[in-house]
């Protein structure tokens, strides 16, 4: 994910600059890898853990913290 964000941030530097806002090809292949992954995993998740990771992230985005959270499910 690190390699991700570094891609991404290049890709916005480089939009900045030139107007011209796209990945460069190393760029899409490690967002398409990405992607599939994130797709194949999407398709075998039981309905009940992907509503448990939304309510956990809405959780975080409010201000609760990982720990809180763990503690919550222990």
């Amino acid at each position: 994910m690190q390699e991700a964000e570094s891609i991404l941030f290049a890709a916005l530097d480089r939009g900045r600059h030139s107007d011209v806002w796209m990945l460069d090809e190393e760029g899409l292949r490690h967002f398409a890898a990405i992607v599939t992954t994130y797709d194949y995993q999407m398709r075998r998740a039981p309905l009940a853990a992907i509503i448990d990771a939304g309510n956990r992230l809405e959780r975080f985005c409010a201000g609760e913290s990982f720990d809180q959270m763990a503690y919550r499910r222990a």
